[in-house]
């Protein structure tokens, strides 16, 4: 870019911009029936990254129920929990996600930028077996 100074000097300056969007993925909606869950996210997720159902927690009412698969869908940012039984109708269903401290490359959520999906503490899911 070229630029004048107040005495009318023109010279070179460099710049540099960042079109980084730094907001961190959120769920927006969290949907089981039977066994599977559906979480949609605000943002596009990264497609190279392979989800461990080790930072995952699903709670029906007091138990914890097993998680079998974690697919991520990441041009439609969607994650899908495959359960290892279906849950009951009239069941409370949680989920909760652990986000360890730093910026994890692998098996963790993250969005096309790499900013990760942030510690969720027993969000409620819509129970709709």
């Amino acid at each position: 870019m070229r630029t004048r100074d107040s005495g009318f000097l023109s010279y070179d300056k460099s710049f540099q911009f960042s079109v980084l969007d730094v907001a961190e993925p959120e769920i927006i909606s969290a949907i089981i029936d039977g066994d599977l869950i559906t979480l949609n996210l605000n943002k596009q997720l990264d497609s190279e990254n392979t989800l461990s159902s080790d930072f995952w927690t699903v709670r029906e009412d007091e138990g914890i129920a097993k998680i079998k698969l974690v697919e991520q869908r990441a041009s439609v940012a969607k994650i899908i929990l495959s359960l290892e039984e279906a849950v009951d109708s009239r069941s409370v269903v949680t989920l909760s996600y652990r986000d360890l401290v730093g910026d994890q490359l692998s098996e963790v959520v993250q969005d096309i930028d790499g900013i990760d999906l942030a510690t969720i503490n027993d969000l409620a899911v819509d129970n709709q077996t």
